[in-house]
Formats: structure tokens, sequence, C-alpha cells
């Protein structure tokens, strides 16, 4: 993963602290984008630390899309 890949968002997201707070089992951040993608949001993963991603979605969304995946494994 190139730095220069990332998405010029400033914030990001720590995928385990949220579905942790959300009381359910860590989802592939891949995985995460991949949806917020499908749905026409920017999304990548970050540098700034492991497991955590980029993305102009609202955070709403991006619930939906980790209850959804969740919900696959």
């Amino acid at each position: 993963h190139d730095i220069y890949d990332e998405a010029d968002i400033p914030l990001f997201y720590s995928v385990p602290k949220m579905t942790k707070r959300m009381g359910i089992s860590a989802v592939s951040p891949t995985k995460l984008i991949e949806c917020l993608k499908e749905s026409g949001f920017i999304a990548t993963l970050t540098h700034m630390q492991e497991s955590a991603i980029r993305t102009n979605s609202s955070i709403e969304h991006i619930e939906s899309c980790i209850r959804a995946l969740y919900r696959k494994q």
C-alpha cells in the first residue's frame, strides 16, 4: 500500500474500534472499502493505523456496510 494511493480526506476510521463499539466481530477493511466504493464513495486504506480506512462516506453508511459484511460472515 503506497501512501500516495490514499484518499485526500482528513479523517480516518479504525475498523476494529468501530466494530467493537457496535458489539460485533471484526470485518475486513478491504471488504469494507469495496462496499463503500460500490455505493459511490471514495475509500482507501490508510498508513496512519493498521486496519483503518479513509472515506468520504457518512458514519451511518460505514456502519451499514459493516453490518452487511458481518451478516455475510
